[in-house]
């Protein structure tokens, strides 16, 4: 029973995403609209808009025409240059605050929160947009942050690093269920480390690694997976055993019967269908 029950844990974010796909095909269709009539200069600008500005020029578009969506546009792209702190309080405030690691700074080290246990290492992939993303087998995704929409880059992950998010956040949950290696809250990791560098990724001390570039190392391989015969349960992380095995690869895992039989160096792309709701999130305009 309780098997059986596992697979409904995913039916509300489903039923989420579901919701907000229909939403963002709304809009995008209000969009069209006031760009028809002249309120709005193109139909993805309705994501400049308030949704009681977006009624309000529904019902009639001259009531947009105070609105400057060139400077609003402007101010969004300035906002998306900031660095978002890693915690805020109700009244405002930015506390600075550390989360316990037994890590030690390095110039070729960086530290954040171990999310999900292992140690691997692996190529860098930095992805900012997941829309057009592709990740190959075995690299390390490097992201700003996570949310349901990425999912589909971790079936072919080696290990994930953010620059937000904590224990309890998505990625950190999905990382661990997938069983890779997973550190958060790694400040500036999408700009101190480029793609295609070498790194280890240690998602029990929390802390990523640059390693030396080796035109003579071959890419990363993913080790073989053993079936067993119940597919849900999960699969741990093989975890270095110390110092004298500190490369250890984490072994991949799954919970799901179809990423379990995925075939071994396939890439794995994100459509833009996958992500249906960003337009509410981060991203921006479309």
């Amino acid at each position: 029973m309780y098997r059986g029950g596992l697979a409904t844990r995913e039916l509300p974010k489903f039923a989420l995403a579901r919701l907000l796909d229909g939403l963002r095909r709304e809009s995008l269709a209000a969009g069209r609209e006031l760009a028809d009539a002249g309120a709005l200069p193109e139909a993805d600008a309705v994501w400049l808009l308030t949704l009681e500005e977006l009624r309000d020029g529904l019902t009639d578009p001259r009531s947009l025409a105070g609105i400057d969506v060139s400077e609003r546009r402007r101010a969004f792209e300035r906002a998306r240059g900031t660095t978002a702190p890693h915690l805020v309080t109700s009244d405002g405030e930015v506390p600075r605050a550390t989360a316990p690691t037994d890590a030690e700074p390095a110039p070729n080290r960086l530290v954040g929160t171990g999310a999900a246990p292992g140690v691997v290492e692996g190529t860098v992939k930095v992805v900012t947009d997941p829309a057009d993303a592709v990740l190959e087998a075995g690299e390390v995704l490097v992201a700003p942050y996570t949310d349901p929409g990425w999912t589909p880059l971790f079936t072919a992950a080696a290990a994930v690093v953010t620059e937000v998010g904590g224990r309890l956040t998505h990625g950190s949950l999905v990382a661990r269920e997938y069983g890779i290696p997973s550190v958060v809250a790694v400040a500036d990791a999408t700009t101190v480390l480029r793609t295609g560098e070498r790194v280890r990724v240690d998602g029990t001390a929390g802390t990523v690694e640059l390693l030396e570039r080796d035109a003579a190392t071959p890419p990363p391989r993913r080790p073989r997976r053993r079936r067993r015969p119940d597919r849900t349960r999960r699969r741990t992380p093989t975890r270095s055993r110390g110092p004298s095995s500190p490369t250890t690869p984490s072994t991949p895992g799954t919970t799901r019967r179809d990423i379990a039989r995925r075939p071994r160096g396939r890439t794995s792309r994100v459509p833009s269908s996958v992500v249906p709701f960003a337009p509410f999130g981060n991203r921006g305009p479309a």
